[in-house]
């Protein structure tokens, strides 16, 4: 036949209609197009920058229906006291609204529990160390007294961790390799015997 255009056999399958179902992602042949690029556009939707702008546009909407709502309660409550104020007599308004005018300044700071709270915590751990250094300073006293070595940090320490052996009465009993300086002394006789 006299037309010049290439005729796709029974079997094959035109180039063009394999072309077109490679790009629209349909039918065995191809892949299809992938769409992952579009979320770097500054268009896009989901791009990062532009959900960042969508999120801080939320959050600036929270924050100001917070202080609108705010505003609306102390504008309600002052509205209120004047409301109350009117039926009294001048003279009682007039102080009435002066000591509201100024009771902010009789007002705690904000934060100022807190901080005394803190203040009274680290008052009673300075107070508890100064206890403990007391208290070392003494017992470190009585052992040079009684003629025995002063107890260096580690030994302090090492003798805090220490489980202590009881008696059959209870008592604590010191084992001959825990007080090395006890190893010469003599040993009470038990009770009951």
């Amino acid at each position: 036949s006299g037309s010049s255009a290439p005729q796709a056999h029974a079997g094959e399958p035109d180039a063009r209609a394999g072309a077109a179902r490679a790009t629209s992602g349909s039918g065995a042949g191809g892949s299809g197009w992938s769409h992952q690029y579009l979320h770097l556009k500054s268009w896009h939707p989901l791009s990062y920058k532009n959900r960042e702008k969508v999120f801080q546009a939320e959050q600036a909407a929270v924050a100001r229906a917070r202080r609108d709502a705010d505003a609306a309660r102390e504008f309600a409550e002052n509205a209120e006291f004047f409301k109350n104020t009117e039926a009294l007599a001048a003279k009682d308004r007039a102080s009435a609204r002066y000591k509201r005018e100024l009771a902010f300044m009789y007002q705690k700071p904000p934060g100022f529990d807190a901080a005394l709270e803190k203040e009274r915590t680290e008052k009673a751990e300075a107070a508890a160390r100064d206890a403990e250094t007391k208290r070392a300073a003494e017992e470190t006293a009585a052992r040079l007294a009684a003629g025995l070595p002063p107890l260096s940090e580690e030994e302090i320490l090492r003798r805090k961790k220490r489980k202590m052996r009881k008696d059959a009465d209870g008592r604590n009993v010191a084992a001959a390799d825990a007080f090395p300086e006890l190893a010469g002394a003599p040993r009470l006789a038990p009770r009951g015997g």
